[in-house]
């Protein structure tokens, strides 16, 4: 009766298998406990560890609350189970730049917290509010803030309002010799002390 039960309780893959079993083989519960256990085994051995954990990313097109539940559900796989600060510390740094930097500074005190925070972030994104900037230009450097830093020649421009050329060269500088005496302003008059 065990057998029957067992078998209405299987779909998809599992079920095929089951129905291309060789009744010979199967007379009693255990005979079929066994050979699922034998052909499912392959699961347990690839239960997922917390540097797979890390590793994981959002996609693209995947919305906040998808890549959440997502890496939710793997992080439930893990053996022993992550405590929820762990938890949280792992799956902020798993998270885009765009999230990370936002969420670092008010340190969300347990993952509901978390990806209620990465919704509203996600819904200002969409009302326009917020943007997510691309990757930084490989050329361009970062300060604190993401500004890229500008050029000395883009500085010119703005202070002197438009493009300045650099300063000349000369390919030679005059030697003056201390016989030669230098010029005088005439308009200049040492004070006296």
């Amino acid at each position: 009766m065990l057998v029957h039960f067992f078998q209405d309780s299987l779909t998809g893959a599992t079920q095929k298998w089951y129905m291309s079993l060789d009744c010979a083989r199967i007379r009693t519960f255990n005979d079929l406990a066994n050979a699922f256990i034998h052909q499912y085994s392959y699961n347990s051995d690839m239960v997922p560890d917390r540097e797979q954990l890390r590793a994981m990313t959002q996609g693209d097109k995947e919305a906040f609350m998808e890549y959440a539940q997502r890496w939710r559900g793997f992080s439930a796989q893990i053996v022993p189970p992550l405590e929820d600060k762990e938890l949280t510390r792992i799956f902020l740094k798993t998270l885009s730049p765009f999230y990370y930097e936002r969420m670092i500074a008010t340190a969300p005190s347990n993952f509901a917290e978390m990806v209620g925070m990465g919704m509203r972030l996600e819904e200002r994104v969409r009302e326009g509010r917020l943007r997510k900037e691309s990757t930084p230009a490989r050329n361009a450097k970062r300060f604190g803030n993401n500004y890229p830093k500008k050029k000395e020649q883009e500085i010119d421009m703005v202070a002197h309002g438009g493009y300045q050329p650099g300063y000349p060269t000369y390919p030679y500088v005059a030697n003056i010799s201390p016989s030669t005496p230098a010029p005088q302003n005439p308009y200049y008059q040492p004070q006296m002390p």
